[in-house]
């Protein structure tokens, strides 16, 4: 036989098929060929073609006649990419066997019936050509074509509505001899499943399409054929169709499957058997075990969205429910809800899990991914709190990915995180009304006006206690326990409601523990305090992190007025830390009770009691990995980053220990350069495991400091937050904190380029300001004849008038724009300069110098001093508008 003759004298014209001599343009990719196979004027036979688990084989069965009865014949190899053929070496032919109950895997007869080949054009269009040596058969070949073609090379799969790890030949071990193939087709949705079996000792085909319901695929109008021949004596007036009955696939997990078969027709009796794979891949089934609570919420029905499929089940008494998954990629995205029984319809609870493939890996071997493993599964008023301020945050889009998901996460206002928290408590526990037109917790939480509208209604300080309740009642899978201690936890405090958006604010520490199998254990706790033993103790006690240093922690020194009038200077230092955790993601959300004591530096002006204790409770974010490695591209050319404050090294005059808050400095890594003050030019710096280490020298050569930077957070823009774990050469160990930001040497200021309003990025960001508490403030650079100054700084309280200081005038003096003061005692002295790093935007990244003065007590001279180097940014407003946190 000629095949290309017969190819195109008789099937060219009719199909349009592209002749395989062709030039093939794009690559034919093998996901993309499963599916039925047909040819349109030989309508009542094809073939199914399926790729396997392994993403190797494919198996083809193709389904055809014999004398008017039906045959089916099954073969499998690998696709050849190159020369874009399937060939299938040994074409097998079965018969002997029985249906139902009847039939028994040693009655299959098994005989090689010869060769097929199919050479594709693309991945809807190809030529089969059958070469039997079964010599009942007549060879011959033909054109095919998709019965539902798809797009090719478009990842069609990976966007399928259906779960692709349905596709492929399905069968009982016991059973061998007979399965079912099931194909996906072009459109993404549309299943056709073929049951490949026997009736009295001959081969038997039964047909039939479905869609996926959850786990369930009916194929509910399954048919028998028959009365056509093969090949050549083909005709398709000759084939006759019956209604057969219904098959449903009950789908368990990727490769089991109850199949149950229902049959119109006498000759087939109904049955049901579990079948497998025959060729199984990676499984990305999960059973989520959690509990609905914020107190437990009984008989929630509970959904799970994978994708656009949703899974269901209902809790039981207590809350807690199993609900088995499939997801058809890894990086499907898993969300779940819950929505209250009769009794409790105002609830409606949501949470964000993540991406399919992250999950399965934290369920491990058993597939059962626990609120241990992932507290996400644990479906609370936090994570619905959490849920609906992403939401907002991300223009009202539901986060269907990983990094969607943690970059929300890492910025939504912990403290509305808790507040919304304590409002849905209070509405399902404490019995207040719903306000008009919302009708469950999630819709509340979705408006600002219904927030809003339900703060204004609650008497007062019924919030205020609600929020205490909640930050002291976790449920337990967020709770600390023996085991689910991070060994290291770096401490930063969150940006205020309202903030814009930045790089973290201030680091409180680094923790970092040992032996957290247990309950008690020891923990390095690092500060900007350099010390030499920053051992302290850590127990674990009903969900709480208590944490005791070995020798009381500095706060800060300052000075004050005793009962008799006079002034000492005091200091706070900390005691104890007690730590609860509220959330659990890939940074955790904290709260931290500090226990403090206020004690007298030198001899007692009058009978005072010391110490005085004190508490307060703040909310941290706990980074458990420095998230954004360095790369050995980040040691080229000049960044700015946060080095130690070391007093010793006599770089800045610390006459309130602000600069425990952060100093930073300008690292150029071509030359080896670093401008540091109190430290020598030089440095060395080096690479390894994702973080640069540069080691800086004392001015004096007299210690060293070895930084080891973690960068953990971008803000969007050129800046990341970064913290140093610090060396000295003597062994004491502190942090250094502040941004890396990698300089931008065609960035200066100039007289006409200065001027503008300046709002100050650290204190809105809640970093700990230098000199300026955590009040936002702005800084109006005015372009007028005498270059003044206007700085408006937010009071301490919404009670207060903003404070607007004119007193300062600024200069551009060797690319440095630098403010003085203007009049009075401390005129023409600088208090703040700039040194421009880099601009994103509106928002300029500097290294900014804050200055001090003092006045000489014997001859009144007045001498300016550094007080602090950082890192910080400001971003360029139209005008001065303060959104208070």
């Amino acid at each position: 036989m000629n095949r290309e003759s017969v190819f195109a004298s008789i099937l060219l014209s009719s199909l349009a098929f592209l002749a395989h001599a062709q030039s093939v343009t794009e690559p034919i990719v093998a996901e993309d060929l499963t599916g039925n196979w047909f040819n349109p004027v030989r309508d009542g036979e094809g073939c199914n073609l399926t790729l396997e688990g392994d993403s190797q084989s494919m198996i083809l069965t193709c389904y055809t006649y014999l004398g008017g009865k039906q045959v089916w014949l099954i073969g499998s190899n690998a696709f050849d990419e190159a020369s874009g053929e399937l060939v299938i070496d040994q074409f097998v032919v079965t018969s002997g066997a029985q249906f139902g109950s009847a039939f028994r895997p040693e009655d299959v007869v098994r005989d090689v019936w010869g060769r097929a080949t199919m050479r594709f054009a693309d991945c809807n269009t190809a030529l089969i050509a059958f070469e039997p040596t079964d010599t009942r058969f007549t060879g011959f070949e033909t054109a095919y074509q998709k019965i539902v073609p798809g797009p090719c090379n478009s990842d069609r799969m990976a966007s399928a509505t259906g779960d692709t790890m349905v596709i492929g030949n399905w069968f009982n071990p016991t059973r061998d001899g007979e399965g079912i193939q099931v194909a996906l087709e072009g459109d993404g949705a549309t299943y056709v499943a073929t049951y490949y079996t026997y009736l009295n000792g001959e081969q038997a085909w039964i047909i039939g399409t479905g869609r996926l319901d959850g786990t369930t695929i009916s194929f509910d109008d399954m048919t028998l054929t028959g009365g056509a021949d093969f090949g050549p004596a083909f005709n398709p007036t000759d084939v006759t169709r019956t209604p057969w009955g219904h098959m449903v696939l009950d789908i368990s997990d990727c490769s089991t499957a109850q199949v149950t078969f229902n049959s119109t027709l006498p000759a087939f009796e109904d049955f049901s058997t579990q079948m497998v794979k025959i060729v199984q891949g990676p499984c990305r089934a999960l059973t989520l075990q959690g509990q609905i609570t914020d107190s437990p919420i009984a008989d929630a029905t509970v959904t799970a969205q994978v994708g656009d499929r949703q899974y269901q089940t209902t809790a039981d008494a207590n809350g807690n429910y199993d609900l088995r998954v499939v997801a058809r990629s890894g990086d499907e995205f898993v969300r779940l809800s819950a929505i209250g029984s009769a009794a409790q319809p105002q609830v409606q609870f949501e949470s964000l899990l993540g991406s399919a493939e992250r999950l399965v890996s934290e369920a491990g071997s058993d597939g059962q991914l626990t609120s241990g493993e992932n507290a996400q599964t644990d479906v609370t008023h936090f994570t619905t709190a959490q849920f609906a301020l992403m939401v907002e945050a991300n223009q009202g889009a539901i986060p269907a990915d990983d990094t969607t998901f943690t970059g929300l996460g890492d910025n939504i206002p912990l403290e509305r995180v808790i507040q919304g928290a304590a409002l849905i408590q209070l509405v399902v526990d404490g019995g207040v009304t719903l306000p008009d037109g919302v009708t469950n917790t999630l819709a509340l939480l979705s408006s600002p006006e219904a927030t809003q509208a339900l703060i204004d209604s609650l008497p007062e300080g019924t919030l205020d206690q609600a929020i205490a309740d909640v930050t002291n009642t976790t449920p337990a899978s967020v709770a600390f326990a023996p085991g689910n201690i991070p060994s290291e936890y770096a401490l930063y405090l969150p940006s205020p409601v309202g903030a814009v958006q930045s790089v973290d604010g201030g680091a409180e520490g680094l923790l970092r523990f040992a032996d957290t199998g247990g309950s008690s254990g020891t923990v390095e706790w690092l500060t900007t305090d350099l010390l030499l033993d920053a051992t302290a103790s850590w127990s674990l006690s009903a969900g709480v992190l208590t944490i005791v240093p070995n020798e009381p922690r500095n706060r800060f020194r300052f000075f004050d007025f005793t009962s008799c009038g006079s002034e000492e200077e005091r200091e706070s230092l900390i005691t104890k830390l007690e730590l609860k955790r509220l959330l659990i993601a890939g940074i955790d959300t904290l709260s931290q009770t500090v226990f403090t004591e206020t004690r007298r530096i030198g001899a007692a002006a009058c009978d005072d009691p010391q110490p005085h204790p004190s508490v307060f409770t703040t909310q941290l974010l706990g980074f458990k990995t420095d998230a954004l490695p360095f790369a050995a591209s980040d040691l080229a050319g000049t960044r700015m980053l946060p080095f130690v404050a070391d007093l010793a090294a006599v770089g800045f005059v610390d006459e309130s220990q602000q600069l425990r808050f952060g100093v930073s400095a300008l690292f150029d890594f071509d030359t080896a350069r670093v401008y540091a003050p109190g430290m020598q030019e030089s440095f060395t710096a080096n690479i390894d495991d994702g973080r640069i280490h540069a080691v800086l020298t004392r001015a004096d050569g007299s210690a060293s400091y070895d930084h080891e930077y973690k960068r953990y957070r971008s803000d969007g823009g050129k800046a990341d937050s970064v913290l140093a774990v610090v060396t000295r050469s003597d062994g004491a160990r502190a942090i250094a904190v502040g941004m890396s930001v990698k300089a931008d040497q065609s960035f200066s200021f100039t007289p006409a380029n200065a001027p503008g309003i300046y709002r100050s990025g650290l204190e809105l960001g809640n970093f700990r300001g230098v000199g300026n508490g955590d009040s936002p403030f702005f800084i109006q650079i005015n372009d007028d004849p005498e270059r003044t100054v206007t700085r408006t700084a937010l009071g301490p309280t919404a009670a207060d008038e903003p404070f607007v200081d004119n007193n300062r005038k600024w200069s551009i003096e060797d690319s440095l724009l630098v403010l003085r003061r203007s009049g009075g005692t401390f005129d023409g002295l600088r208090t703040r300069q700039w040194l421009p790093i880099a601009q994103d935007g509106n928002r300029v990244y500097l290294l900014e110098e804050l200055w001090g003065a003092t006045i000489d007590e014997i001859d009144g001279s007045i001498t300016g001093f550094r007080k602090a180097q950082r890192s910080a940014f400001y971003d360029l407003v139209d005008s001065v508008q303060f959104g208070r946190p």
